[in-house]
């Protein structure tokens, strides 16, 4: 994390001479403000300008909109200031406004997610900007899986293990669901045949596996989990 002053953007970003930006070659930025009656973003919302939208999201520094991919984020201001995301396009950094300071977390080259960033104080969050480029645009090789994994009231499961067997190939990948809950895989073939699995060892879920065609970034592949299982 790096402090910067207030209402720091994208384009202050790739004008920056510290090394920690160098990476960042565009202004591209998507700032998602918190709604009229406060509530903080959370949820999943396309690479789109909409000022009319309940949490009013706007495109900066010119950078293209996707309207086919898409960014995940839950964002929390107690017991922590934190954010955590996944998204379809290649983050290059990430901006989060809290009181009148500003903290960024720069991706070199880039990244698809990342769990548990902090403002460093307890100032509520105010804004959230997305930094994206040509080297943060989506590939035409790779694709994603991303969803979550929640109980049958809708509040997250952290730790849930999500499974991904490559149907083509047998490569197996694994990962975990962070405290909110939300899982991703990056950098996978597509046009190509997934099996995806949920286990946790306190839950069941009555449908644990899913079969995939995957020919892009696919988002919201969601579980749920019905109960608790029996010790």
């Amino acid at each position: 994390m790096i402090f910067a002053g207030q209402n720091t953007t994208c384009a202050d970003l790739n004008a920056s001479a510290l090394p920690a930006f160098g990476h960042i070659t565009e202004d591209w930025g998507i700032k998602f403000d918190k709604a009229a009656d406060n509530t903080l973003p959370n949820g999943s919302y396309t690479f789109t300008q909409d000022l009319g939208a309940f949490f009013p999201r706007t495109l900066q520094g010119g950078g293209p909109s996707y309207p086919f991919r898409s960014v995940t984020f839950s964002t929390a201001n107690s017991p922590a200031r934190m954010i955590s995301f996944n998204s379809g396009v290649q983050i290059t950094a990430v901006i989060i406004k809290a009181g009148p300071d500003s903290y960024v977390y720069p991706y070199s080259p880039f990244t698809f997610a990342d769990t548990d960033l902090n403002t460093g104080d307890n100032r509520g969050i105010s804004h959230v900007v997305f930094c994206y480029g040509l080297n943060g645009g989506p590939t035409a090789a790779d694709g994603s899986i991303s969803g979550r994994v929640v109980n049958s009231e809708g509040n997250p499961v952290p730790r849930a293990r999500i499974t991904l067997v490559n149907g083509s190939s047998g490569e197996t990948r694994m990962a975990m669901t962070n405290s909110f809950g939300y899982y991703q895989f990056s950098e996978l073939d597509v046009n190509e045949f997934y099996l995806l699995s949920v286990s946790h060892k306190r839950y069941r879920f009555d449908e644990a596996q899913r079969a995939i065609s995957l020919f892009d970034n696919l988002t919201d592949v969601d579980f749920v989990a019905y109960g608790k299982q029996q010790f």
